[in-house]
């Protein structure tokens, strides 16, 4: 299981000081700073497979409510019927 994606806070100070991001900032302890190119490909990989989990968790679901649908029972009674 993959751990949640990295918490990303964008913190202005000075608005007159403020330059144009070009990846996501990062907090360690006490530090905030942007992310490194390495840390920004890993976050975007992760953002990816977290995504593509979500849509077969949801695709699964659909095809279970489908089936019981399709056999005319509730999820109880399926668990009930498979001893679950």
């Amino acid at each position: 299981m993959l751990a949640p994606p990295l918490q990303v806070f964008i913190v202005f100070m000075d608005l007159a000081k403020v330059k144009t991001m070009t990846k996501p900032l990062i907090q360690i302890g006490d530090e905030i700073r942007e992310m490194t190119k390495a840390e920004h490909d890993q976050h975007k990989l992760d953002l990816a497979e977290w995504e593509a989990q979500a849509e077969a968790q949801a695709a699964k679901a659909v095809a279970r409510e489908a089936l019981l649908t399709r056999l005319g029972i509730t999820a109880a009674e399926a668990q009930l019927l498979l001893g679950a």
